[in-house]
């Protein structure tokens, strides 16, 4: 296998997917801050329906790109072989 062919294939993939390592760092710092924010202001539940919005409008359209990244890999797959 190729260098090119092994990071299309091999490693570029998990880098792509819904649940990548960032999103495993950041969520839990966001709702910390989120947490913080509500208990001085005495507002959980506006606060914690607005950091689920956010987390959503952001990771939403970066799932769809995935997906179609995904599907543009497969059928070029299927396209090489004989």
């Amino acid at each position: 296998m190729t260098p090119i062919k092994s990071f299309r294939y091999i490693i570029l993939p998990p880098l792509f997917k819904d649940t990548s390592i960032c999103s495993l760092i950041s969520t839990p710092e966001f709702m910390l801050r989120t947490k913080d924010l509500a208990m001085m202001s005495f507002l959980p539940m506006h606060l914690f329906l607005l950091a689920a919005l956010m987390y959503f409008l952001m990771s939403w359209p970066l799932s769809i790109m995935t997906r179609r990244i995904e599907l543009r890999m497969q059928l070029s797959k299927k396209s090489l072989k004989p």
